[in-house]
């Protein structure tokens, strides 16, 4: 049986709970919080579970692995493309510096003007 202290009442002196056998069922519903908690479970955490379980396959399988196999692709097509700018000739680099340098002058040029 639950006890509580009261107020008022010497130290140490409990008073024994006396509304679960005024209240008899309703303590019960009092108790169990209304039921809140078997509720929610039934309507909310059941379903989304079913729910998170079902479209966690295809979900994965698709977008998941889908968008991380795309940015491989993406990464390996943009590799082989700069493959081709890398020749190991020092002729070849130094036209893209040139190319690079005089860029970079026209655009300070065409802010200024």
């Amino acid at each position: 049986m639950t006890r509580l202290s009261t107020e008022g009442s010497e130290r140490g002196q409990v008073l024994p709970l006396i509304l679960p056998a005024r209240l008899g069922r309703l303590a019960l519903v009092l108790a169990n919080a209304f039921y809140l908690d078997r509720a929610y479970a039934w309507l909310v955490r059941r379903p989304g579970r079913w729910l998170a379980d079902s479209l966690s396959g295809p979900v994965d399988t698709t977008v998941i692995d889908g968008t991380v196999n795309g940015i491989g692709r993406l990464f390996l097509g943009f590799g082989r493309q700069v493959r081709r700018l890398q020749t190991g000739f020092v002729r070849n680099y130094a036209l893209g510096i040139t190319f690079g340098v005089a860029a970079i002058l026209l655009y300070v040029v065409a802010r200024v003007l």
